[in-house]
């Protein structure tokens, strides 16, 4: 209203002059009509002015608005990848990439709800490397570690769609057979036997010959998981003890 109040007097006595020098014979109520004429102008143009300014103040409040649920989203998405990234590092084996031993757990837990559903049963095998302790004090640590990971990659690539391997802790792997039963087990664990005996490993350009050791339980519900895997413990420190007689 202050800019309108700032323009009313210099265009009153622009009028009242223009209507001053005009005849003598017009009457006072003619000298007023465009005075008013102009101040309805002047208010209509300010009334455009000030609808105006606030549609472009409102159309930036929503551009604001929209920016700041972009950003939202944004940091919503990095704080749900950095979280899954955790997850997925709470879960897996450092140096082999497989899941570890948790991550093996509730696979185990997630089957044998899926067994009390179906009565599929499923077999548990451990896998441990032969003459692992040898190997590192022959070759050097370096020389365990890179066994390691190249056992990893071809039990994970030995294996089925349907079937998990972890790394179980130090040398050892479990393996996840789902809906198999002991003799599917054997012909599986038998190939990867076969296949890990072919392989030659090759470290710091020196040969090294590697072997399995395996023991699995099928599980059939009369059971815990906790007697499943020590049955399997049993059977791998059985086929160990076996190679140690062997000539």
């Amino acid at each position: 209203m202050l800019v309108i109040s700032s323009f009313i007097p210099p265009i009153l006595s622009l009028s009242l002059g223009a209507s001053s020098e005009a005849e003598p014979s017009a009457g006072a109520g003619g000298g007023l009509i465009p005075v008013l004429l102009i101040v309805i102008a002047v208010l209509a143009a300010f009334l455009v002015w000030a609808v105006a300014g606030r549609a472009k103040l409102k159309a930036n409040a929503q551009r604001e608005i929209e920016a700041a649920h972009r950003d939202i989203r944004e940091r919503q998405t990095k704080l749900s990848e950095a979280y899954k990234m955790m997850e997925d590092m709470a879960r897996t084996d450092a140096m082999t990439g497989l899941p570890n031993r948790r991550d093996m757990m509730e696979s185990l837990e997630e089957e044998k709800v899926r067994f009390e559903r179906n009565r599929r049963p499923f077999t548990v095998v451990l896998v441990d490397l032969d003459r692992f302790k040898v190997i590192n004090d022959t070759y050097g640590q370096g020389s365990g570690d890179y066994l390691l990971k190249s056992c990893a990659s071809l039990l994970r690539a030995s294996l089925r769609r349907q079937d998990r391997v972890g790394r179980w802790g130090g040398d050892e792997f479990l393996l996840l057979l789902p809906g198999t039963d002991q003799a599917g087990a054997r012909t599986i664990i038998e190939t990867i036997r076969k296949r890990v005996a072919e392989t030659t490993f090759s470290y710091g350009g020196r040969v090294i010959k590697a072997g399995l050791s395996l023991g699995m339980t099928v599980y059939r519900g009369e059971m815990s998981l906790d007697d499943c895997i020590r049955q399997a413990f049993e059977a791998l420190a059985a086929d160990r003890k076996k190679k140690t007689r062997s000539p």
